[in-house]
């Protein structure tokens, strides 16, 4: 496939659909090393306003600038894709819960203090969660988008994961779990 098929023009990442195949092949690779493979996403808190206020092409550069902060803090093995709009997803192969919090915690303040000119600062949530074996590329994607929705409602410019735990009869489940960032 070309370049132009699998990644946004914008941003240079990987676009949705390659982010899927690739979101798939690493469900793969987790299930058959038995490996922890992390999931974040991302939505950058108020983005509309500043399409709004400042102009589309404003909001373009900050999606432009967002993504050189988030590249510069992730591993060459981690998979950062532009799911839509203002919203990432980065995949983050044998990395844990704690090591998947910690690095959401740290885009997120490294987002919230960099300067984007005219903009000033933005800030963004993130839901976290880790593959469990059985999942398919919605019900990962489900469970961090519910830690995202969780973060917005618990006031934005946060992290929060959605844990995967073991129940005693019936196998995996999803537990709820609310990790708030520093700020709530």
């Amino acid at each position: 496939m070309s370049y132009q098929a699998t990644h946004d023009p914008l941003t240079g990442l990987v676009n949705r659909r390659e982010f899927e195949r690739r979101l798939d092949e690493a469900m793969d690779s987790a299930h058959a090393e038995e490996a922890v493979h992390m999931l974040f996403y991302m939505d950058l808190d108020r983005f509309k306003a500043v399409n709004d206020r400042f102009g589309h092409q404003a909001g373009d550069k900050v999606l432009i600038e967002i993504t050189k902060v988030i590249r510069s803090m992730v591993r060459v093995t981690d998979l950062v894709g532009r799911w839509g709009g203002e919203e990432f997803l980065i995949i983050l192969p044998e990395t844990d819960m704690d090591g998947g919090f910690s690095l959401a915690e740290k885009v997120r303040t490294r987002l919230e203090s960099a300067y984007l000119g005219k903009i000033g600062h933005r800030t963004a949530s993130f839901g976290v969660t880790a593959y469990k074996d059985g999942d398919g590329i919605e019900a990962i994607i489900a469970r961090a988008d519910a830690g995202l929705y969780a973060a917005k409602r618990g006031g934005r410019n946060r992290v929060e994961k959605v844990a995967v735990v073991a129940e005693a009869a019936s196998g995996l489940s999803d537990s709820a779990e609310s990790a708030p960032g520093s700020l709530r």
